[in-house]
């Protein structure tokens, strides 16, 4: 099973995220998820604001396109990046180019 799912004018995806990391990145896969680290701790949700500004940077979206479907308190989350049904292949492109990072 891919770690993300084209739907109609959005992509889901799957995440491991590790809060409190060195630096900000995509860490290629963890499992069946794309391995998010982020430097902000797991306190008050900034780990989770971490993460939908660091997806929107690396996709090229607003951060407003990208929420929280599941996984709010949880290291493993899923994440809908909202698009126009156009672009949907082109963020599955680059996911699959994060996932290989």
């Amino acid at each position: 099973m891919p770690f993300y799912r084209i739907a109609p004018e959005a992509v889901t995806v799957t995440l491991h995220v590790q809060p409190g990391a060195s630096r900000n990145l995509a860490a290629g896969l963890h499992a069946e998820a794309l391995k998010v680290r982020v430097t902000a701790r797991a306190a008050a949700g900034q780990a989770n604001q971490a993460v939908i500004r660091l997806l929107a940077s690396e996709l090229g979206v607003p951060p407003s396109a990208v929420t929280i479907l599941a996984g709010a308190s949880s290291r493993t989350k899923r994440i809908r990046i909202q698009c126009p049904p156009q672009k949907a292949q082109e963020l599955a492109a680059r996911l699959e180019r994060l996932a290989r990072s």
